[in-house]
């Protein structure tokens, strides 16, 4: 036998899947299960909810209900879309401050809202485009290829959808 530490479990088992908490929002918590290592037909993940509190662990046990992928799909982008609120709303009021040429506005915002520089420009990233519905800001390149950001206009009242 060859011990391998902390891998020496999974290495001896035939299927293995690691648990996820996407969401406890609610009254129902909502995992997902991924599948690591398989052999043979088995799912790549399984998703189900479960009562959160529960009298007892049959009651716990019987309150659990399968959850389909767009579900699941669904429920995690909302999750994404709560994080990252407090780094869109310091780049929207930088961007308003005049603070919208991309490496001012990623220090800028990795100081007021606390995160990395890679996740301030992950954020600004993934809400730019073309699309009021869908985005947020857009940028014009400028003098020696200065990224410069501006708002995007969306119709009165109208929350933008997320990617």
């Amino acid at each position: 036998m060859i011990y391998a530490g902390t891998a020496d479990l999974h290495d001896d088992v035939d299927c293995a899947y690691i648990l996820e908490t996407v969401s406890t929002d609610g009254d129902r918590c909502v995992v997902e299960f991924r599948n690591e290592k398989r052999r043979g037909k088995v799912a790549l993940t399984a998703s189900y909810s479960y009562a959160r509190e529960a009298a007892s662990y049959a009651e716990l046990l019987g309150s659990v209900k399968p959850v389909e992928a767009e579900q699941v799909a669904s429920i995690k982008h909302a999750v994404e879309v709560q994080a990252d609120a407090p780094v869109v709303a310091a780049i929207t009021a930088c961007i308003r401050e005049g603070i919208n040429g991309k490496m001012e506005l990623k220090l800028a915002v990795k100081e007021r809202a606390g995160v990395s520089e890679h996740r301030a420009v992950a954020t600004i990233d993934l809400y730019t485009g073309d699309d009021p519905t869908i985005h947020r800001w857009n940028y014009r390149v400028r003098a020696r290829g200065a990224k410069i950001y501006h708002l995007l206009d969306r119709p009165a009242g109208e929350a933008p959808a997320t990617p």
